[in-house]
């Protein structure tokens, strides 16, 4: 278990993303987002799309933003009965 953090964006000092991935107790890794307010972080929702037999395998690995509102977070997942990791490109209009 674990998580690891690959991917950070700020659109301000009280606005700033962090993207990545954890790592669950049954090997299922999951995509991580965390959003700074200036204050503290807060773990953010993310969507889980990939799937390796029984478990999850998502990861974030770049975010940018493209200007104020808009955050662009891009990694890959595993789909079941697929050979190879697949792009994954998620956005957000929270920022």
């Amino acid at each position: 278990e674990g998580s690891r953090a690959n991917a950070i964006t700020a659109l301000s000092g009280s606005d700033i993303w962090a993207f990545g991935q954890t790592q669950e107790a049954d090997g299922s890794i999951l995509n991580y987002a965390a959003r700074f307010n200036g204050t503290t972080w807060d773990l953010q929702p993310m969507p889980q799309p990939g799937q390796q037999g029984t478990l999850v395998d998502n990861s974030i690995d770049a975010a940018a933003s493209p200007g104020p509102g808009t955050v662009w977070a891009l990694g890959g997942k595993q789909t079941l009965g697929e050979c190879c990791f697949q792009t994954l490109g998620m956005e957000t209009t929270q920022g």
